[in-house]
């Protein structure tokens, strides 16, 4: 639910509806872009409300520690308990900054360029309570995961 970002609390309200019709086609659910959508968009309002840069704020708030050690790696764990691994994100959001800027410039010359960014993390593997139950929580590599050691 967090994304990307360092947050601390969350508060959320899910409906479940449950059927008996199949569907006739491919059906996936909820998924990450209407997901992450809502969430950038709060991001850039809270941005817009505090009146700071889009883009620094989503640097300043961004998951830096990961104290969570299982095995030999480390994990920040979110407030919903998803583990992600330790990764750079602060480089990886500063390698597209210039890019990005750039374009801000461009938009200031043209009004009727749309100029974004969302930062978003997109698992390899799977974090889903679902895969927890196909699997034993002892044969897991992780917790909160499906994946199994190999």
């Amino acid at each position: 639910m967090n994304g990307a970002y360092d947050v601390r609390a969350i508060e959320v309200e899910d409906y479940v509806i449950v059927t008996n019709k199949l569907p006739s086609g491919l059906n996936r659910s909820y998924g990450g872009p209407p997901f992450y959508y809502m969430l950038e968009v709060a991001v850039n309002e809270l941005a817009r409300e505090l009146g700071v840069d889009p883009l620094e704020l989503r640097i300043k708030n961004l998951i830096r520690e990961f104290p969570k050690k299982i095995g030999d790696e480390y994990f920040y764990e979110t407030v919903t308990g998803g583990l992600y691994p330790r990764q750079d994100y602060e480089r990886v959001v500063r390698a597209i900054e210039p890019e990005y800027r750039r374009w801000l410039e461009e938009r200031r010359k043209n009004p009727n360029i749309g100029v974004g960014i969302a930062v978003l993390v997109e698992p390899a593997g799977t974090n889903l309570g679902y895969t927890d139950l196909a699997i034993e929580p002892s044969k897991r590599k992780y917790p909160h995961s499906a994946l199994v050691p190999t």
